[in-house]
Protein backbone atom coordinates (compact mmCIF):
# COMPACT_ATOMS: atom_id res chain seq x y z
CA UNK A 1 0.00 0.00 0.00
CA UNK A 2 1.48 3.32 -1.12
CA UNK A 3 0.18 6.35 0.77
CA UNK A 4 0.65 10.03 0.05
CA UNK A 5 -1.38 12.55 2.08
CA UNK A 6 -3.94 9.82 2.66
CA UNK A 7 -5.11 10.83 6.13
CA UNK A 8 -8.77 11.16 5.10
CA UNK A 9 -9.18 7.52 4.08
CA UNK A 10 -6.24 5.38 5.15
CA UNK A 11 -7.70 4.21 8.48
CA UNK A 12 -10.68 2.63 6.73
CA UNK A 13 -8.41 1.14 4.10
CA UNK A 14 -6.09 -0.43 6.70
CA UNK A 15 -9.03 -1.77 8.68
CA UNK A 16 -10.37 -3.52 5.56
CA UNK A 17 -7.05 -5.37 5.20
CA UNK A 18 -6.69 -6.28 8.87
CA UNK A 19 -10.26 -7.67 8.79
CA UNK A 20 -9.52 -10.25 6.08
CA UNK A 21 -10.72 -13.79 6.77
CA UNK A 22 -7.28 -14.97 5.67
CA UNK A 23 -4.99 -13.58 8.35
CA UNK A 24 -1.46 -14.78 7.50
CA UNK A 25 -0.06 -11.79 5.62
CA UNK A 26 2.14 -8.73 6.03
CA UNK A 27 0.77 -5.30 5.21
CA UNK A 28 3.57 -3.15 3.81
CA UNK A 29 2.66 0.54 3.86
CA UNK A 30 4.96 3.05 2.17
CA UNK A 31 4.39 6.60 3.41
CA UNK A 32 5.54 8.53 0.37
CA UNK A 33 6.82 11.57 2.30
CA UNK A 34 3.31 12.73 3.19
CA UNK A 35 2.91 16.31 4.42
CA UNK A 36 -0.37 15.73 6.29
CA UNK A 37 -0.84 13.59 9.40
CA UNK A 38 -0.66 10.24 7.58
CA UNK A 39 2.47 9.34 9.58
CA UNK A 40 0.68 10.02 12.89
CA UNK A 41 -2.22 7.79 11.88
CA UNK A 42 0.14 4.98 10.90
CA UNK A 43 2.00 5.27 14.21
CA UNK A 44 -1.22 4.55 16.10
CA UNK A 45 -1.57 1.10 14.52
CA UNK A 46 0.10 -1.60 16.59
CA UNK A 47 -0.81 -4.75 14.61
CA UNK A 48 2.35 -6.85 14.20
CA UNK A 49 1.46 -7.61 10.57
CA UNK A 50 1.96 -3.96 9.57
CA UNK A 51 5.34 -2.88 8.19
CA UNK A 52 5.71 0.88 7.67
CA UNK A 53 8.34 2.44 5.41
CA UNK A 54 8.74 6.19 5.13
CA UNK A 55 10.33 7.61 1.99
CA UNK A 56 12.74 10.46 2.63
CA UNK A 57 11.41 12.25 -0.44
CA UNK A 58 8.29 11.89 -2.53
CA UNK A 59 8.83 9.01 -4.96
CA UNK A 60 5.47 9.05 -6.70
CA UNK A 61 3.21 6.01 -7.17
CA UNK A 62 5.77 3.97 -9.12
CA UNK A 63 8.71 4.56 -6.80
CA UNK A 64 6.67 4.06 -3.62
CA UNK A 65 5.16 0.78 -4.78
CA UNK A 66 8.53 -0.49 -6.00
CA UNK A 67 9.99 0.27 -2.57
CA UNK A 68 7.32 -1.87 -0.92
CA UNK A 69 7.68 -4.64 -3.49
CA UNK A 70 11.43 -4.86 -2.80
CA UNK A 71 10.87 -6.10 0.76
CA UNK A 72 7.76 -8.25 0.17
CA UNK A 73 8.30 -11.87 1.29
CA UNK A 74 5.05 -13.69 0.54
CA UNK A 75 4.16 -16.08 -2.26
CA UNK A 76 1.51 -13.67 -3.50
CA UNK A 77 1.40 -9.89 -3.80
CA UNK A 78 -1.91 -8.08 -3.39
CA UNK A 79 -1.98 -4.43 -4.40
CA UNK A 80 -4.03 -1.90 -2.47
CA UNK A 81 -4.48 1.85 -2.62
CA UNK A 82 -4.68 3.92 0.55
CA UNK A 83 -8.22 5.12 -0.23
CA UNK A 84 -9.84 1.84 -1.32
CA UNK A 85 -11.67 -0.82 0.71
CA UNK A 86 -11.27 -4.59 0.37
CA UNK A 87 -14.08 -7.03 1.09
CA UNK A 88 -13.24 -9.31 4.06
CA UNK A 89 -13.12 -12.42 1.85
CA UNK A 90 -10.94 -10.93 -0.89
CA UNK A 91 -7.66 -12.65 0.03
CA UNK A 92 -9.36 -15.98 0.70
CA UNK A 93 -11.18 -16.00 -2.64
CA UNK A 94 -8.20 -14.89 -4.69
CA UNK A 95 -5.74 -17.28 -3.07
CA UNK A 96 -8.15 -20.16 -3.56
CA UNK A 97 -8.33 -19.35 -7.26
CA UNK A 98 -4.57 -19.02 -7.64
CA UNK A 99 -3.94 -22.31 -5.81
CA UNK A 100 -6.39 -24.16 -8.04
CA UNK A 101 -5.10 -22.54 -11.28
CA UNK A 102 -1.30 -22.85 -11.31
CA UNK A 103 -1.03 -21.28 -14.77
CA UNK A 104 -2.65 -18.07 -13.50
CA UNK A 105 -0.15 -15.31 -12.62
CA UNK A 106 -2.73 -12.65 -11.72
CA UNK A 107 -6.31 -12.65 -10.51
CA UNK A 108 -8.48 -9.58 -10.08
CA UNK A 109 -12.11 -9.08 -9.13
CA UNK A 110 -15.15 -7.03 -9.89
CA UNK A 111 -15.31 -3.69 -8.12
CA UNK A 112 -17.82 -1.16 -6.93
CA UNK A 113 -17.19 2.58 -7.12
CA UNK A 114 -17.87 4.66 -4.01
CA UNK A 115 -18.69 8.25 -4.96
CA UNK A 116 -18.44 11.26 -2.61
CA UNK A 117 -22.21 11.37 -2.15
CA UNK A 118 -22.06 7.82 -0.76
CA UNK A 119 -23.53 6.13 -3.84
CA UNK A 120 -22.12 2.73 -4.80
CA UNK A 121 -21.99 2.10 -8.54
CA UNK A 122 -21.04 -1.05 -10.44
CA UNK A 123 -19.00 0.02 -13.50
CA UNK A 124 -19.61 -1.24 -17.01
CA UNK A 125 -17.87 -4.35 -18.33
CA UNK A 126 -17.95 -6.20 -15.02
CA UNK A 127 -18.41 -9.92 -14.55
CA UNK A 128 -16.22 -12.98 -14.52
CA UNK A 129 -13.64 -12.92 -17.31
CA UNK A 130 -11.72 -15.91 -18.60
CA UNK A 131 -7.98 -15.64 -19.34
CA UNK A 132 -8.53 -15.23 -23.09
CA UNK A 133 -11.33 -12.68 -22.67
CA UNK A 134 -9.28 -10.61 -20.25
CA UNK A 135 -6.28 -10.77 -22.55
CA UNK A 136 -8.48 -9.43 -25.39
CA UNK A 137 -9.80 -6.62 -23.20
CA UNK A 138 -6.22 -5.56 -22.50
CA UNK A 139 -5.77 -4.93 -26.24
CA UNK A 140 -8.39 -2.18 -26.02
CA UNK A 141 -7.55 -0.51 -22.71
CA UNK A 142 -7.11 -1.24 -19.02
CA UNK A 143 -9.81 -3.69 -17.87
CA UNK A 144 -8.56 -4.17 -14.30
CA UNK A 145 -8.50 -2.03 -11.15
CA UNK A 146 -4.96 -2.31 -9.75
CA UNK A 147 -6.26 -2.38 -6.16
CA UNK A 148 -8.23 -5.53 -6.95
CA UNK A 149 -5.23 -7.58 -8.12
CA UNK A 150 -3.29 -10.44 -6.57
CA UNK A 151 -0.18 -11.63 -8.39
CA UNK A 152 2.18 -14.57 -8.09
CA UNK A 153 5.53 -13.41 -6.67
CA UNK A 154 7.66 -15.93 -8.55
CA UNK A 155 6.28 -14.54 -11.83
CA UNK A 156 6.85 -10.93 -10.78
CA UNK A 157 10.46 -11.67 -9.87
CA UNK A 158 11.08 -12.93 -13.39
CA UNK A 159 10.44 -9.41 -14.73
CA UNK A 160 13.46 -7.09 -15.05
CA UNK A 161 11.57 -4.52 -12.97
CA UNK A 162 8.24 -4.34 -11.18
CA UNK A 163 6.63 -1.01 -12.17
CA UNK A 164 8.31 1.18 -14.78
CA UNK A 165 8.68 4.92 -14.22
CA UNK A 166 8.53 5.48 -17.97
CA UNK A 167 4.87 4.37 -17.85
CA UNK A 168 3.89 6.29 -14.71
CA UNK A 169 0.10 6.78 -14.33
CA UNK A 170 -0.54 3.75 -16.53
CA UNK A 171 2.09 1.62 -14.79
CA UNK A 172 -0.49 -1.00 -13.85
CA UNK A 173 -1.57 -1.63 -17.46
CA UNK A 174 2.09 -1.76 -18.49
CA UNK A 175 2.70 -4.39 -15.82
CA UNK A 176 -0.23 -6.50 -17.03
CA UNK A 177 1.13 -6.52 -20.58
CA UNK A 178 4.57 -7.68 -19.43
CA UNK A 179 3.20 -10.15 -16.88
CA UNK A 180 0.83 -11.60 -19.48
CA UNK A 181 3.79 -13.13 -21.30
CA UNK A 182 4.38 -15.37 -18.26
CA UNK A 183 0.92 -16.82 -17.65
CA UNK A 184 -2.85 -16.37 -17.55
CA UNK A 185 -5.05 -13.70 -16.00
CA UNK A 186 -8.52 -14.08 -14.54
CA UNK A 187 -11.20 -11.90 -12.97
CA UNK A 188 -13.57 -13.15 -10.29
CA UNK A 189 -17.23 -12.28 -10.56
CA UNK A 190 -17.59 -11.13 -6.94
CA UNK A 191 -17.13 -7.40 -6.14
CA UNK A 192 -14.22 -7.82 -3.72
CA UNK A 193 -13.06 -4.19 -3.80
CA UNK A 194 -14.69 -0.82 -3.27
CA UNK A 195 -12.86 1.77 -5.35
CA UNK A 196 -13.19 5.27 -3.96
CA UNK A 197 -13.84 8.02 -6.54
CA UNK A 198 -12.85 11.51 -5.38
CA UNK A 199 -11.25 14.69 -6.68
CA UNK A 200 -7.90 13.96 -5.01
CA UNK A 201 -7.40 10.52 -6.53
CA UNK A 202 -4.64 9.99 -9.08
CA UNK A 203 -7.16 9.07 -11.79
CA UNK A 204 -8.80 12.48 -11.36
CA UNK A 205 -5.60 14.52 -10.97
CA UNK A 206 -3.48 12.87 -13.66
CA UNK A 207 -6.02 12.14 -16.38
CA UNK A 208 -3.97 13.68 -19.20
CA UNK A 209 -0.83 11.71 -18.30
CA UNK A 210 -2.87 8.53 -17.92
CA UNK A 211 -4.45 8.94 -21.36
CA UNK A 212 -1.05 9.65 -22.95
CA UNK A 213 0.59 6.60 -21.40
CA UNK A 214 -2.36 4.31 -22.20
CA UNK A 215 -2.16 5.44 -25.82
CA UNK A 216 1.55 4.56 -25.92
CA UNK A 217 0.97 1.14 -24.35
CA UNK A 218 -1.76 0.28 -26.87
CA UNK A 219 0.47 1.29 -29.75
CA UNK A 220 3.34 -0.80 -28.39
CA UNK A 221 1.05 -3.78 -27.83
CA UNK A 222 -0.39 -3.62 -31.33
CA UNK A 223 3.04 -3.22 -32.94
CA UNK A 224 4.43 -6.17 -30.99
CA UNK A 225 1.99 -8.58 -32.62
CA UNK A 226 1.15 -9.00 -36.32
CA UNK A 227 -2.53 -8.21 -35.78
CA UNK A 228 -3.21 -5.35 -38.12
CA UNK A 229 -3.31 -6.37 -41.75
CA UNK A 230 -5.56 -3.52 -42.79
CA UNK A 231 -5.95 -0.98 -45.49
CA UNK A 232 -5.64 -2.94 -48.72
CA UNK A 233 -6.75 0.29 -50.42
CA UNK A 234 -3.48 1.96 -49.43
CA UNK A 235 -4.83 3.88 -46.42
CA UNK A 236 -2.11 4.83 -43.94
CA UNK A 237 -2.29 2.01 -41.39
CA UNK A 238 -0.20 3.82 -38.79
CA UNK A 239 -2.45 6.87 -38.91
CA UNK A 240 -5.54 4.69 -38.50
CA UNK A 241 -4.02 2.88 -35.54
CA UNK A 242 -3.09 6.19 -33.96
CA UNK A 243 -6.67 7.42 -34.27
CA UNK A 244 -8.00 4.18 -32.78
CA UNK A 245 -5.52 4.26 -29.89
CA UNK A 246 -6.45 7.88 -29.16
CA UNK A 247 -10.15 7.04 -28.96
CA UNK A 248 -9.67 3.91 -26.84
CA UNK A 249 -7.24 5.50 -24.39
CA UNK A 250 -9.59 8.39 -23.63
CA UNK A 251 -13.00 7.05 -22.70
CA UNK A 252 -14.43 10.60 -22.84
CA UNK A 253 -13.32 11.06 -26.45
CA UNK A 254 -16.05 12.10 -28.89
CA UNK A 255 -14.79 11.23 -32.38
CA UNK A 256 -16.31 12.46 -35.62
CA UNK A 257 -17.74 10.31 -38.39
CA UNK A 258 -14.44 9.64 -40.20
CA UNK A 259 -12.63 8.77 -36.97
CA UNK A 260 -15.36 6.32 -35.99
CA UNK A 261 -14.94 4.64 -39.36
CA UNK A 262 -11.19 4.25 -38.74
CA UNK A 263 -11.83 2.89 -35.26
CA UNK A 264 -14.20 0.30 -36.73
CA UNK A 265 -11.58 -0.92 -39.21
CA UNK A 266 -8.94 -1.30 -36.50
CA UNK A 267 -11.33 -3.05 -34.09
CA UNK A 268 -12.45 -5.43 -36.81
CA UNK A 269 -8.87 -6.31 -37.79
CA UNK A 270 -7.68 -6.68 -34.21
CA UNK A 271 -10.53 -8.93 -33.19
CA UNK A 272 -10.36 -11.19 -36.25
CA UNK A 273 -6.60 -11.65 -35.91
CA UNK A 274 -6.83 -12.25 -32.15
CA UNK A 275 -9.34 -15.04 -32.67
CA UNK A 276 -7.22 -16.58 -35.44
CA UNK A 277 -4.12 -16.57 -33.28
CA UNK A 278 -5.92 -17.91 -30.21
CA UNK A 279 -7.78 -21.01 -31.47
CA UNK A 280 -8.06 -22.26 -27.89
CA UNK A 281 -10.84 -19.70 -27.29
CA UNK A 282 -14.02 -21.53 -26.34
CA UNK A 283 -17.41 -20.57 -27.79
CA UNK A 284 -18.08 -18.71 -24.52
CA UNK A 285 -14.79 -16.81 -24.92
CA UNK A 286 -15.66 -15.89 -28.50
CA UNK A 287 -19.10 -14.66 -27.46
CA UNK A 288 -17.63 -12.59 -24.61
CA UNK A 289 -14.94 -11.10 -26.86
CA UNK A 290 -17.49 -10.10 -29.51
CA UNK A 291 -19.85 -8.69 -26.89
CA UNK A 292 -17.10 -6.58 -25.35
CA UNK A 293 -16.08 -5.19 -28.74
CA UNK A 294 -19.66 -4.27 -29.61
CA UNK A 295 -20.27 -2.65 -26.23
CA UNK A 296 -17.11 -0.59 -26.49
CA UNK A 297 -18.05 0.50 -30.01
CA UNK A 298 -21.55 1.39 -28.85
CA UNK A 299 -20.25 3.53 -25.99
CA UNK A 300 -17.97 5.52 -28.29
CA UNK A 301 -20.79 6.00 -30.80
CA UNK A 302 -23.16 7.08 -28.04
CA UNK A 303 -20.78 9.81 -26.90
CA UNK A 304 -20.36 11.02 -30.48
CA UNK A 305 -24.11 11.14 -31.02
CA UNK A 306 -24.65 12.97 -27.74
CA UNK A 307 -22.00 15.55 -28.66
CA UNK A 308 -23.54 16.07 -32.09
CA UNK A 309 -20.42 14.88 -33.90
CA UNK A 310 -22.47 12.20 -35.65
CA UNK A 311 -26.09 12.86 -36.55
CA UNK A 312 -29.19 10.94 -35.58
CA UNK A 313 -29.91 8.04 -37.98
CA UNK A 314 -32.23 9.69 -40.47
CA UNK A 315 -29.35 12.02 -41.43
CA UNK A 316 -26.39 9.65 -41.18
CA UNK A 317 -25.87 6.53 -39.12
CA UNK A 318 -23.40 3.85 -38.16
CA UNK A 319 -24.77 0.33 -37.93
CA UNK A 320 -23.27 -2.85 -36.59
CA UNK A 321 -23.88 -6.03 -38.54
CA UNK A 322 -22.15 -8.85 -36.71
CA UNK A 323 -18.49 -7.84 -36.69
CA UNK A 324 -18.81 -5.66 -39.78
CA UNK A 325 -20.20 -2.24 -38.87
CA UNK A 326 -21.14 -0.45 -42.08
CA UNK A 327 -21.59 3.23 -42.82
CA UNK A 328 -24.93 3.98 -44.42
CA UNK A 329 -26.86 7.04 -45.53
CA UNK A 330 -30.40 7.54 -44.25
CA UNK A 331 -30.59 4.23 -42.38
CA UNK A 332 -32.22 3.37 -39.11
CA UNK A 333 -30.09 3.01 -36.01
CA UNK A 334 -28.89 -0.52 -35.44
CA UNK A 335 -30.89 -2.84 -33.21
CA UNK A 336 -28.06 -2.69 -30.68
CA UNK A 337 -28.33 1.07 -30.23
CA UNK A 338 -32.12 1.11 -30.35
CA UNK A 339 -32.12 -1.27 -27.40
CA UNK A 340 -29.35 0.62 -25.59
CA UNK A 341 -30.78 4.13 -25.76
CA UNK A 342 -33.63 4.97 -23.45
CA UNK A 343 -36.67 6.85 -24.69
CA UNK A 344 -35.73 10.03 -22.89
CA UNK A 345 -32.29 10.04 -24.54
CA UNK A 346 -33.90 9.51 -27.95
CA UNK A 347 -36.15 12.51 -27.30
CA UNK A 348 -33.11 14.61 -26.40
CA UNK A 349 -31.43 13.63 -29.65
CA UNK A 350 -34.53 14.46 -31.71
CA UNK A 351 -34.52 17.97 -30.29
CA UNK A 352 -30.78 18.31 -30.77
CA UNK A 353 -30.92 17.10 -34.41
CA UNK A 354 -33.06 20.02 -35.50
CA UNK A 355 -30.19 22.43 -34.83
CA UNK A 356 -27.24 20.23 -35.89
CA UNK A 357 -25.66 20.31 -39.32
CA UNK A 358 -24.31 17.11 -40.90
CA UNK A 359 -20.68 16.27 -40.16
Amino acid sequence: MAAYNAASFINESIHSILSQTFADFELIIVDDASTDNTADILARHSDSRIVVLRAERNLGPVGARNLGFAIARGDFLAVHDADDISHPTRFTAQMAYMNSHPSCVMVSSNIRQLHPCGTLITPRYQGAASPQTLRWMLHLGNPVAFSSTMMRMDALKRLPEFLRQARCYAEDMDLYVRLGALGDFARLNAPLLTYRVHAFGISARKTTSMVHQTHAILQDLWRATPYLALAADGTDQRAMQDVAATILSDRMCQPNFAQLHQLRLVLEALEAAFLRQNPECTPLDVAAIKSYTRSLWGDVMFRSLLAGHVLWPWQRALTWDGLNPAIEQGSRLSTYLCNALKTRIKTLFRKRQQNTAPV
